[in-house]
């Protein structure tokens, strides 16, 4: 039962506008991770003009576990003028009040650190003379001390130090500095208090201060995130203020807390981190700052890792900072170049030694030293396990359905709508998904929990997530995440919105490069990708000769299922298995398409070919649309830059018209009028080849 009731709950509530969605969410999640009912959250909501009925909902059944408690709310409702006992309570706390508190009350009002340093840090930020010291004499600007929640207090801040919720007290006699370590989940790890020593001094006259930390919890790394992102280039410093003062000059860097660096050679393994990283370690340049830096480096060696040891002129990089800013700038980024190019240089030796040393070796391996392998299917027949398999089909044929529904099923280890297998408890059902095309909150979960899709299995990320510009075929992040997931299955939505920057997909062998990581992946992990891709709305053509913007996606792909519409039943969309690599062709199956949902109703012997003519008979001369016009025109042009491309030399225009009016059936309205929009644009050129010879069409 929670100690809190409802009625002082909604009490809170009427002091806060549901009118911003930022506020809205965090309303939702404080109410969730307190244990209150989804109602509370849906009858507050519904004070905003902007409700919309079952959002509430939907948005509940999203939240996680994270770092807003049920204080977040308390400390939203007293921005609003909320005065109860709470908000009083609250008020006292950060105001650094020296009355007693009950730690019971702390508990429930306050039961995370990182409530407390939220609400701690935006009253400092409020109070200039408090963040004095940080500003004026560590010359920390202050959208640094913003963007890690640094505060400081001359009263001190109890209870500074928090490990996973459980509380130590330290309280200091003069100053307190906080700082929150954030681990791979952007969580408060804990919080490192400054203590001063009054009977030392330093040049600027104040108090030599050292970090404390209870001896039940293990060293933390400040901006240990940094390992886990694709950062090239990484400062390393001992203290907080000199990794803050780096930052100031847009280099990212991590601070040990000190000199002892068993943490961070421990978190370079637990993160797999890769070995193209440069590690400048600016320890202190005193006795001991110089020792540690050295035995860093060796052991930095040791692991395969690229560093280099650079002392600034004065004691620490803070100091230097506060000393001459426009110095230090200047020597970060001389620094930073520096390490850059010997890191070059030593990759280049590196390569080089390995050559030598493989020089007299064969690469070649004997068939005799090789075991057949068997080929593994996710779903048999139809997906296999470490390949590519694309399901292709125009808009409005239920891709998102069909990728939904297997998706689901993977998740729990059913049989999916294809086939009848049952996968063995044992077996992975991790899934990994990245759509461009349909937003996860409002389309794709709704849809995998109509499936009753296994949640705790499947992970994606949310389009409003900058992260997922960085998923590409080819990128390194894409690989990470697949490495530390091992999932048996990933799926992308739409082909062309995970292809690196300017890939031109008409152009020969392009798809083949950006595809190329992905078949490297899976015969590594065994991971299964389905990519999704729109079909050209040419009439009358099918199979191959749909996916027509470049024939390598056929060709790399071990398995092609391409959707269409059932011209006998307008609810029903086939899947025909038009191409596999490793076995016969699975039987195309109908589905009936109901309430959003996919359902097996039949297997059928017709491929797509058959449901095309079906669906064209007797229509071969129906009325164009202009959008339907548009479409021809664009897929025309998709096709002559392809041929172009695959020939790589010109090709005459007989061959060119014959290919899009015999093959793809294209009009010659079409054609002309692509060949016309391709000169406009100067893709191509045509030129006559002798005197009254024929004309030929060359790429530009």
């Amino acid at each position: 039962m929670n100690e809190l009731s409802e009625k002082e709950i909604r009490e809170a509530l009427t002091y806060i506008s549901a009118d911003d969605r930022d506020t809205w969410i965090k309303v939702g999640m404080a109410l969730k991770s307190g244990g209150f009912d989804v109602s509370i959250y849906n009858d507050w909501s519904a004070t905003s003009e902007k409700y919309k009925d079952g959002e509430p909902l939907r948005k509940w059944n999203s939240f996680k576990k994270s770092g807003i408690s049920i204080g977040t709310l308390f400390y939203l409702a007293r921005q609003g003028g909320y005065t109860g006992k709470h908000g009083r309570y609250i008020e006292e706390y950060v105001s650094g009040s020296k009355a007693e508190r009950q730690p019971q009350a702390a508990e429930y009002v306050l039961p995370d650190m990182m409530d407390r340093i939220l609400q701690f840090h935006d009253a400092l930020l409020g109070n200039a003379d408090r963040m004095r010291y940080l500003t004026e004499i560590r010359k920390i600007p202050v959208e640094i001390l913003k963007k890690y929640k640094i505060g400081f207090s001359q009263k001190g801040f109890n209870d500074c130090l928090v490990d996973q919720g459980k509380i130590s007290s330290y309280l200091s006699k003069h100053y307190t500095t906080i700082f929150p370590f954030f681990d791979s989940d952007k969580a408060v790890r804990y919080v490192i208090g400054e203590i001063d020593d009054r009977s030392k001094v330093n040049r600027y006259g104040e108090p030599l201060s050292k970090y404390c930390k209870p001896k039940d919890i293990n060293q933390a790394i400040f901006n240990s995130r940094y390992l886990q992102m694709d950062i090239k280039t990484i400062f390393i410093t001992e203290g907080v203020y000199d990794a803050l003062s780096i930052e100031t000059v847009e280099y990212p860097c991590m601070a040990l807390a000190g000199t002892s660096y068993g943490v961070f050679t421990d978190d370079l393994k637990r993160y797999q981190v890769p070995k193209d990283r440069t590690f400048i370690l600016c320890l202190d340049s005193d006795e001991t700052g110089r020792k540690a830096a050295q035995a860093l480096k060796k052991e930095l060696d040791a692991l395969g890792y690229f560093s280099v040891i650079h002392h600034f002129t004065e004691k620490d990089a803070n100091e230097s900072w506060c000393y001459d800013p426009v110095s230090f700038c200047k020597e970060v980024n001389e620094v930073a170049e520096s390490a850059q190019s010997q890191f070059l240089e030593w990759l280049s030796e590196k390569e080089k030694a390995m050559m030598e040393t493989d020089q007299d070796a064969s690469d070649l391996q004997s068939l005799a030293d090789m075991k057949v392998k068997t080929i593994d299917w996710l779903i048999p027949d139809y997906v296999p396990q470490g390949s590519i398999t694309i399901l292709a089909g125009v808009g409005g044929t239920g891709k998102t359905s069909i990728w939904c529904s297997l998706v689901a099923s993977v998740s729990k280890g059913e049989h999916t709508v294809l086939d009848d297998s049952i996968l063995p408890l044992s077996d992975n059902r991790k899934v990994l998904f990245f759509s461009k095309e349909d937003s996860v909150e409002a389309v794709l979960l709704p849809r995998l929990m109509q499936y009753g899709a296994d949640m705790k299995n499947i992970r994606t990320l949310s389009m409003d997530n900058p992260k997922l510009s960085m998923v590409t075929y080819d990128s390194d992040f894409l690989k990470k995440q697949i490495e530390k997931e091992r999932p048996a299955l990933v799926v992308f939505d739409p082909l062309q919105s995970f292809m690196s920057t300017n890939a031109d997909m008409s152009k020969r062998n392009v798809m083949r490069s950006q595809l190329n990581p992905l078949t490297a992946l899976g015969e590594k992990h065994g991971t299964a990708f389905l990519i999704v891709m729109h079909c050209n709305k040419l009439s009358g053509v099918y199979g191959r000769q749909r996916m027509a913007d470049s024939s390598d996606i056929w060709d790399i792909s071990r398995s092609v299922l391409i959707c269409g519409k059932n011209p006998d039943n307008e609810e029903q969309i086939y899947i025909s298995h038009e191409k596999s690599n490793y076995s016969k062709c699975g039987r195309t199956v109908i589905l009936d398409m109901k309430g959003g949902a996919v359902s097996r109703y039949m297997y059928d012997d017709r491929k797509d070919r058959d449901f095309v003519e079906a669906t064209t008979k007797g229509s071969r001369y129906h009325s164009t649309t202009s959008e339907e016009f548009s479409d021809n025109v664009q897929t025309a042009k998709n096709i002559i830059l392809s041929a172009l491309s695959e020939e790589n030399a010109a090709l005459s225009v007989d061959y060119i018209d014959s290919l899009l009016k015999d093959t793809y059936s294209c009009s010659v309205r079409t054609i002309a009028k692509a060949k016309a929009e391709l000169k406009e644009s100067n893709r191509i050129t045509t030129k006559r080849e002798g005197k009254g010879g024929k004309w030929f069409i060359y790429p530009v």
